[in-house]
């Protein structure tokens, strides 16, 4: 099976985290049946192949480094660019191509763009509300459900109010997950190799850290949360970290420190804290299970993922979206941590299986694998 995918490459980081996989794999990929090559413009030879792949991203690097607050104006001008690149291509690639999946890396469960769905057959993200239901809906900030939760709730309003629009049946059974941001590389030396494959290019450098820190009762530091909260104009986005910051206020520093200092604070800390953020998974996430900390964490229930590393009471603990009963979750877990030291262990297993083991890398493969002859059989 030949599968190119048009991708702007590794320099855009939601085409790494989702290309990362990928590349490492490519040997196992390939005793599977499955060829892999990457394009980043549209040119005829893209089409000669079973499955394409588009990376939504293609059509975003032009807005990369730009910002809607900033230049107002400039930003509109390459919104209305993008557009027209859409309406001229996305008809030709549906004439030229068998099976078009599209690759969609935003974060959160919503922020899907309707205008994909007639040129494609399947639509993937990281992540989906386990209620497609739900997607009939229109929610603020995108399509957030927590964000929308906030400004229902609390009377939370965006400076720039964005709702999605509602997706029909059609839409809805075309949406899939391929894989959420947990595959790429996550480690405190991540910046590094990072560089090096971007400017080398060379495959060896796409691997995995295989150093973890065990979980133990004996940590000497109870809380960690490191977060930002200047996520300007949407306020919907950031309150749920602004509240945990408050929260926190008299018991631990959440000011932003250096990543090496970071990664030592939570290799000490019992606990270690991951507010959602523009999107409900985090890269955090990845972080405290790789210093084998516990993730407390917002309820994860309402949401379906690839790798599933979520399992509330297994894998790590949760408190509620409006943070009742918050601090006195946390006061319970830290006072009988103890008993739930086994959850920061089964957490850090559950991550470690996918990223440091061949039946991880195996399990993934026959994950893209399923995506690629759903696309087919569409």
């Amino acid at each position: 099976m030949k599968v190119h995918i048009l991708t702007p490459g590794i320099k855009s980081q939601k085409s790494f985290t989702f290309l990362y996989p990928v590349i490492f794999n490519e040997r196992r990929l390939r005793n599977l049946g499955i060829s892999v090559a990457y394009f980043n413009t549209a040119q005829e030879a893209i089409f000669d192949c079973d499955v394409f792949v588009i990376d939504i991203e293609y059509f975003k690097q032009m807005l990369r480094g730009h910002s809607q607050k900033r230049d107002p104006e400039k930003y509109r001008r390459l919104l209305e660019t993008v557009a027209r690149r859409k309406n001229e291509e996305l008809p030709l690639f549906r004439r030229k191509a068998a099976a078009i999946i599209l690759i969609d890396s935003t974060a959160s469960s919503g922020n899907i763009e309707n205008d994909y769905f007639p040129y494609i057959d399947l639509y993937c993200k990281g992540q989906l509300l386990k209620d497609r239901e739900l997607y009939k809906q229109s929610f603020i900030r995108g399509g957030r459900i927590y964000c929308h939760y906030y400004h229902e709730k609390f009377d939370i309003q965006d400076n720039l109010p964005e709702f999605s629009l509602p997706l029909s049946d059609e839409e809805i059974a075309k949406l899939r997950i391929h894989w959420n941001t947990g595959l790429a590389n996550h480690s405190l030396h991540k910046a590094h190799f990072r560089r090096l494959q971007e400017f080398a290019q060379w495959r060896p450098f796409f691997r995995y850290s295989k150093v973890f820190h065990t979980p133990s009762k004996n940590r000497p530091r109870d809380i960690c949360c490191r977060i930002f909260t200047h996520t300007n104009n949407f306020p919907t986005a950031r309150f749920q970290r602004e509240q945990v910051k408050q929260l926190l206020n008299h018991n631990t520093s959440t000011d932003m420190i250096s990543l090496s200092d970071y990664f030592k604070e939570m290799r000490h800390s019992k606990v270690s804290i991951s507010p959602f953020g523009l999107g409900e998974i985090c890269y955090r996430d990845y972080e405290i299970f790789i210093c084998g900390s516990l993730l407390f964490k917002a309820d994860m229930s309402h949401l379906e993922t690839f790798p599933n590393f979520y399992s509330d009471g297994e894998t790590y603990r949760s408190y509620q979206w409006d943070l009742s009963g918050f601090k006195e979750n946390l006061a319970e877990t830290l006072d009988n941590y103890h008993q739930y030291v086994d959850v920061a262990r089964a957490g850090q297993e559950r991550y470690k299986q996918f990223i440091a083991t061949e039946k991880g890398y195996e399990e993934f493969c026959l994950h893209f694998k399923r995506l690629l002859n759903e696309a087919i059989n569409q």
